[in-house]
């Protein structure tokens, strides 16, 4: 019997530091990933106006601005990326701004994860 910790494990996949978030208000473009979330998580559909978060180009969570529902895939570290949904969809309300950008694309842009 070893008890070597170090060996490596097939049942994990790393999250390497190059890994981004990206968030945006959802397009028609985006129905799909959204339907699938909410599919995932075991939710009805969310209703527009949606934000999305994307993990390396993965959809991961999505919240809808008109009721807060929030809609994450449970096989996926999605913590983060659902309160920086719910702060991007706060600060839209508080800034009163109804553009696809929320204000926060120039000071968050593409956050790094890890």
């Amino acid at each position: 019997m070893s008890l070597d910790l170090n060996g490596e494990r097939v049942d994990t996949l790393p999250m390497t530091p190059t890994a981004s978030l990206q968030l945006r208000r959802a397009t028609a473009a985006d129905a799909a990933a959204v339907a699938h979330l909410a599919a995932l998580d075991g939710t009805r559909r969310l209703q527009a106006p949606v934000l999305v978060a994307y993990g390396d180009g993965r959809p991961l969570a999505a919240l809808s601005q008109a009721d807060g529902r929030v809609a994450a895939d449970p096989f996926a570290h999605t913590q983060d990326a659902v309160a920086l949904l719910r702060l991007h969809a706060a600060q839209a309300r508080g800034s009163g701004a109804r553009s696809g950008r929320f204000g926060l694309t120039g000071r968050l842009g593409r956050l790094a994860l890890g």
